[in-house]
């Protein structure tokens, strides 16, 4: 294994600086374009020009480099100002980095000390950008690393994270890399550096150091934007670099000191450097790339995360049923239907149009007094709500005010339709749309959504079936129901039907109906917070009773009906619940109480029916 001795310096080994390494590496680069000014506010200047070694050890490498580079390291004014960024791992080496920054920077040191960290390379948070009208910096110009040599779990290669930590530091199309490596970690590096890197050309460490832990030195610059995989030049350059992996007699020697080679032109925008250079708790680029906040949670949804643009627009919301068309003006104007595009009847020649609608209230005169002369004295107004529409003809542009009114009058175009015809003229398409944008619970056009239901004696009026089906499905995912409906409309039955559903003795087949039909759509059923149901507790005005009574016995001749009006009826029921399993079976309890004349109790009883569905369900009838 490379670098037998990483464990013991923590997975540290130093550039090498013996046999002029780093000034041959430093002859491999082009640096000449630093080198010529350029006018800038009226004046020649050179600018800055950018170095970063995140694993910098003592320091000496960086500086040897930028020395070999440019002459100097310290700010002179026939040359670019030479900015340095290094972190290190290491309290005792990153002091050793200090030092190099004293040594070599003069005067300069005092204001690029921050720039030497002490810390995790991987927690280091950088910034570019202006800090005034005349500083402005654009990141890196040169990035020399020679990160740690082990195995990573992100990527498999902990080289190759530093790499993918520190290349969006780099200048786009201009930024320099001096990659020292083991060769056999290069075809790790390799979709990376085929993507984010152009120009790419490697050498082998020189016999003596080569033996050592089999390193190369592998120069590249950065592209101004990813290069997509599968491309014929990321794949000729992604096999170049693994047939150098696989094959170190393929890569050349490094080069000695005056000999030719491949060097890398190093273009600079004379904005080298960082507004912010600092060590953060957290290595917080990558917490940021990863962090995927509500990825598996309900809470995505609540929050709109899972939806489209479009969908942002008019968010598809959960009904408990099919919407009726009389709800659709409710629907329109709460924004339902926002940016859909709604198409006329078969048959019409109209064009598509976009609609948006809004309630209005308009004033309407009910009365007026007057005094013994007969002159006006008061008038009573009620505001009622009218609809008001505008629509976006799709074919030609052009908005349309919809005119108000509740009766057909035969108009044929936009221009003179009236809300009623609108909504006549392209109830399919209107139909379509909140289909679309109100997904039911229970989809009563949708045969797989059907469930089975337990025969009373009183059978349900086909109108009954959808709610019933419906509320078993709002109990079964955990929320209320309310059922509103006219007298005579059936909603006792409907009641007792639903109860009967989840009484002990239909429990266990109600609920894998359930679960069976609630899985078709993602729904799952909430079992915890519905148990099977023994007893019911029914309250109603006093005049009612009577007719509860009657409803209930005939839906479930078996079972036994309690009015519920003082304290004396529950110590009955209570003396009930204490008799012998023998003397209660087949008997359970529809509790019937007013609630002007006795609070709500819930009561249970010993030996449910297998009749009745009466854990104490509160129902309210309207």
């Amino acid at each position: 294994m490379a670098r037998p001795n990483a464990d013991l310096v923590a997975n540290f080994v130093p550039t090498p600086e013996s046999d002029h390494l780093i000034e041959r590496i430093a002859e491999r680069l082009d640096v000449q374009a630093a080198l010529i000014p350029a006018l800038e506010h009226g004046r020649q200047s050179y600018g800055s020009f950018a170095l970063v070694d995140p694993c910098s050890g003592q320091g000496r490498p960086l500086f040897t480099l930028a020395r070999s580079l440019f002459g100097r390291c310290e700010p002179r004014r026939d040359g670019p100002r030479l900015l340095f960024y290094t972190s290190e791992l290491d309290d005792v080496r990153a002091q050793e980095t200090i030092a190099q920054f004293q040594q070599h920077l003069g005067t300069d040191f005092y204001q690029q000390r921050r720039h030497a960290l002490s810390g995790d390379g991987f927690r280091v948070d950088w910034q570019v950008g202006s800090l005034s009208a005349v500083e402005n910096y654009s990141g890196a110009n040169l990035l020399f690393a020679n990160p740690p040599y082990r195995h990573s779990k992100k990527s498999g290669r902990l080289e190759v994270d530093f790499l993918d930590q520190y290349t969006p530091a780099l200048v786009p199309s201009m930024g320099g890399l001096v990659y020292i490596v083991p060769h056999y970690s290069l075809k790790v590096a390799a979709p990376t550096l085929a993507s984010r890197y152009e120009s790419i050309f490697c050498y082998r460490f020189p016999p003596g150091l080569w033996e050592q832990f089999s390193q190369v030195v592998l120069f590249a610059r950065c592209r101004y934007e990813p290069l997509p995989q599968a491309t014929a030049e990321w794949v000729a350059a992604y096999q170049q670099i693994v047939t150098w992996s696989d094959d170190a007699a393929t890569i050349p020697t490094l080069p000695e000191l005056g000999a030719a080679g491949e060097r890398l032109l190093l273009p600079t925008d004379r904005h080298g450097g960082f507004t912010r250079w600092a060590m953060t708790e957290i290595n917080a680029r990558s917490f940021s790339e990863r962090v995927r906040p509500f990825r598996d949670s309900d809470s995505r949804r609540t929050l709109g995360l899972d939806l489209t643009t479009r969908d942002l627009i008019a968010k598809p919301v959960r009904s408990a049923t099919n919407p009726r068309l009389a709800m659709y003006a409710l629907a329109l104007t709460a924004g339902a239907i926002d940016g859909e595009v709604i198409t006329a009847n078969p048959g019409l020649d109209l064009p598509p149009i976009m609609p948006k609608g809004s309630f209005e209230k308009d004033a309407t005169k009910t009365g007026e007094s007057h005094d013994q002369k007969g002159n006006l004295t008061g008038m009573s107004l009620v505001e009622k709500p009218s609809l008001h529409m505008n629509v976006l003809d799709m074919q030609s542009g052009q908005f349309y005010e919809i005119k108000k009114g509740s009766q057909p009058s035969g108009a044929t175009t936009l221009a003179e339709m009236s809300v009623y015809d609108l909504f006549v003229n392209y109830s399919y398409g209107l139909k379509a749309a909140f289909d679309a944008k109100c997904v039911p619970l229970h989809d009563a056009n949708n045969p797989a959504h059907l469930l089975r239901l337990h025969a009373m004696k009183r059978s349900l009026r086909r109108t009954q079936v959808h709610p019933v089906i419906t509320t078993m499905k709002l109990w079964a995912t955990g929320q209320p129901a309310v059922c509103i409906g006219n007298v005579g409309s059936g909603k006792t039955t409907y009641t007792t039907q639903v109860i009967y559903e989840f009484s002990p003795d239909h429990y266990a087949e109600t609920m894998a109906q359930l679960e069976q039909v609630l899985a078709l759509d993602g729904h799952k059923v909430q079992r915890k917070r519905l148990q099977p149901i023994q007893n019911v507790l029914v309250m109603a005005p006093s005049h009612l009773l009577e007719g509860w009574l009657e409803e209930v016995t005939s839906c479930l001749p078996g079972a036994e009906v309690v009015f519920v009006e003082s304290v004396r009826d529950l110590y009955k029921l209570a003396r009930d619940k204490a008799r012998s399993a023998a003397a209660c079976a087949g008997r359970a309890y529809v509790s019937l109480s007013s609630p002007k004349r006795m609070p709500s109790w819930a009561i249970r009883s010993s030996a449910p029916s297998p009749g009745v569905a009466p854990s104490a369900v509160p129902v309210t009838a309207t």
